[in-house]
Formats: structure tokens, sequence, C-alpha cells
């Protein structure tokens, strides 16, 4: 494994970005959209889609 160094404002900067994001997807995870993308999702793998269920 190696050790990288980097500057103690740019790990600092880095470090808030990172709280900024991930404070941003839990407030994205709060949404009714997110919500709806979920319950998409899971109904997409309940089922085997077929050529014909596309249109093909």
């Amino acid at each position: 494994m190696e050790v990288v160094t980097i500057p103690k404002a740019d790990f600092k900067q880095l470090e808030q970005e990172n709280r900024l994001l991930k404070r941003e997807v839990q407030i994205l995870r709060n949404t009714k959209l997110y919500q709806r993308l979920l319950a998409c999702l899971e109904n997409l793998k309940s089922k085997e889609y077929t050529r014909k269920d596309i249109g093909l």
C-alpha cells in the first residue's frame, strides 16, 4: 500500500466537500421522487421482461 501526502488545507477542503455530499444524499433519500425510484427498481427486479414487453 502506498502512502500519499496531501497538504492539510486540501484535506480539510475534501473533508468539507464530503460532508456536504453526505448531507445532500440524506436529504434526497427523504424525497418522494427517490422513494418512487426505489419502488420502480423493485418492480423491475420482480419480473423478467421479454423482447415483446419492450416492443421489439
